[in-house]
C-alpha cells in the first residue's frame, strides 16, 4: 500500500510542502503497520493552467522523495502550483520486482480515448484489476506493462471509459465505487475543455485518508492528516480549510467525492 496527497485552489501551494509531506509519508509506519507507507518509489503532477508537468522516480535510491526532489529542482521552473498530486509507493508482494521501474510508480496518465486526460494516484490493491481491464471496450497503452501491469494504472483508464459512456459526473464516481473490489482510496483529475474535475472514492482498509475543504470549495487531501497538517498547517490556516472526512489507517471506511472546477477561475489571478 501507497500514500498519496492532493490539491485544487486558487491560492498557490508550495511544491516544497508538497515534497516535505511525501518525505514524511515515505518514512511513516505505526506500530499496527507491518512496513512504512513508501520507500519504493515516488512522483509528483503539476498543472499550471496550460499543461502537466509530471515526474517520477523508481525505488533505486535510499530516499526515492529526495531523488525526486533533486530531479524537480533540476527541470522544473515552477515552486508553486494549484493543482497538484503526488504519490510514495509501497509495493504489494505481488510487485515487488517491479520496485525499481519509474514505469510502475504513480502518477498515472490515461489519454487513450482523445477527448481529456486523467491522471490518477491509488492507494491500496485493487483485487479485480485483470477482470476491469479485461472488460476495457477500447484500446489502451498502459505504461507499466513494459514492466509488469500494476493494478493500480487500471483505475484512470477504467474511468476513462465510464467517462465517456456515462458522462463526468458524481453518477459516474459512484458507479467507479461499485465496480472495484478490495481496499482502494483513488484520486483522479480529468482535464477537459476549461474543467478540471476531481474523483476521490475510499473502499474499505486502506492506509487513511484525510481531506480538507474551504468555503470557496478548495481541497486539500492526504494519507495522514497529522502529517498533512505539520507540513501545510499555516496553509490551511490561512485559506480557512476545516477537515471535511477523515477515516484512520487500517479502518474501514467509504467515501465518494466528485468536484468539478473552472480552470479560468482557478487560475484568474
Amino acid at each position: 500500500m501507497c500514500g498519496i496527497i492532493g490539491y485544487v485552489g486558487s491560492t498557490q501551494l508550495s511544491i516544497d510542502s508538497c515534497l516535505d509531506i511525501l518525505k514524511a509519508l515515505e518514512v511513516e509506519q505505526l506500530p499496527i503497520e507491518s512496513s512504512p507507507i513508501g520507500g519504493h518509489g515516488a512522483g509528483l503532477m503539476v498543472y499550471d493552467g496550460f499543461r502537466i508537468l509530471m515526474e517520477k522516480v523508481g525505488g533505486k535510491e535510499a530516499s526515492p522523495v529526495e531523488d525526486l526532489r533533486r530531479i524537480i529542482y533540476d527541470s522544473w521552473k515552477v515552486n508553486f502550483s494549484r493543482v497538484t498530486l503526488g504519490h510514495v509507493r509501497r509495493a504489494s508482494q505481488v510487485f515487488t520486482h517491479t520496485i525499481p521501474f519509474k514505469e510502475c510508480t504513480q502518477p498515472y496518465i490515461a489519454e487513450c480515448l482523445g477527448e481529456f486526460k486523467v491522471v490518477s494516484v491509488h492507494n491500496g490493491f485493487l483485487k479485480n484489476y485483470l477482470n476491469l481491464k479485461g472488460k476495457l471496450k477500447y484500446k489502451h497503452k498502459f505504461e507499466s506493462e513494459s514492466v509488469a501491469l500494476i493494478d493500480s494504472e487500471v483505475f484512470p483508464h477504467l474511468l476513462e471509459e465510464l467517462i465517456l459512456d456515462y458522462g463526468d459526473s458524481v453518477e459516474t464516481a459512484k458507479m467507479l465505487f461499485e465496480s472495484i473490489e478490495g481496499g482502494n482510496t483513488v484520486a483522479m483529475m480529468v482535464f477537459a475543455d476549461g474543467i478540471l474535475s476531481l474523483y476521490i472514492v475510499h473502499k474499505g482498509v486502506t492506509r487513511g485518508l484525510a481531506l480538507w475543504r474551504n468555503s470557496l470549495g478548495h481541497v486539500l487531501f492526504g494519507s495522514r492528516s497529522y502529517i498533512v497538517d505539520k507540513f501545510a498547517r499555516g496553509f490551511l490556516r490561512e485559506n480557512g480549510f476545516n477537515l471535511d472526512f477523515i477515516v484512520k489507517p487500517r479502518s474501514e471506511g467509504s467515501l465518494v467525492k466528485y468536484y468539478r472546477f473552472s480552470v479560468d477561475e482557478l487560475f484568474k489571478s
